[in-house]
């Protein structure tokens, strides 16, 4: 009895190592591997991009619903910047008056420049009354053709190629004295003044 149990442990040990020793010297097994994926940083949705460019107009038309009357301060985007909040405050103070120039009240500073044209293009233009600032003006004028139309045009006149196509882009809706006006406000690489000189507000 004896000898046969160690004839049993014996056979077991052999059977035991010589399985080891194949899955010592098997060449064929996979051989376990590790990867680094890469994430990436890009967020799923990306939001439209800001605008950007060295050239800036301001305006602000009135009334909203048809626009007749616009307010037009040009410049280079800097220089329209340091004024932003003053013009916010004069286009919020304007009041219709009929086919009249409509009354507003200057910010400390701003100087009355008086009616002018302007050749643009070709085409005579009128101001029916400017305001200097600094270096820059503001114009008003009157011009029919719709809020769309010229606001895609001015979009043009800085090279703001999506607001050319979608002119509420840049554009909203304010509160002024008794009416309501929009506000615009479109940036470009373009100078918008004619022969590439100083902006100074001229043109429509």
């Amino acid at each position: 009895m004896a000898e046969s149990s160690r004839r049993v442990r014996s056979a077991v040990s052999a059977a035991v190592i010589a399985t080891l020793a194949g899955l010592a010297g098997c060449g064929g097994g996979e051989e376990v591997r590790s990867y680094q994926v890469p994430r990436s940083t890009e967020p799923s949705g990306k939001a439209p991009p800001a605008q950007t460019g060295d050239f800036r107009i301001l305006g602000a038309a009135y009334p909203a619903d048809n626009p007749v009357w616009y307010f037009k301060f040009t410049g280079t985007a800097d220089e329209v910047a340091r004024h932003e909040a003053y013009f916010d405050k004069l286009a919020a103070s304007v009041k219709l008056r009929g086919d009249a120039i409509p009354a507003f009240t200057l910010p400390p500073d701003w100087t009355l420049g008086g009616p002018r044209e302007v050749e643009r293009d070709g085409v005579l233009v009128r101001f029916e009354q400017t305001i200097r600032v600094g270096d820059s003006e503001v114009t008003v004028s009157r011009a029919g053709g719709g809020l769309p139309r010229n606001v895609s045009r001015w979009a043009k006149q800085v090279g703001n190629t999506a607001a050319i196509r979608d002119p509420s882009r840049v554009t909203r809706e304010f509160q002024a004295d008794g009416v309501k006006g929009v506000r615009i406000d479109v940036k470009g690489p373009v100078n918008p003044s004619p022969g590439g000189q100083a902006p100074s507000g001229s043109g429509r």
